[in-house]
């Protein structure tokens, strides 16, 4: 399963992220910025 957490800045997507962490045992988080930076792309999403 796949969950992306989508949000403004401060919006707590780190607190959820630590969260699910928590709760779903093998769970990782993977680095946004080698998840989606596209080749003619400098930020993410």
């Amino acid at each position: 399963m796949i969950v992306w957490i989508n949000g403004p800045f401060g919006g707590g997507k780190s607190a959820l992220s630590a969260e699910l962490l928590r709760a779903l045992p093998g769970a990782v988080v993977p680095q946004k910025e080698k998840t989606c930076r596209t080749p003619a792309s400098t930020s993410c999403c």
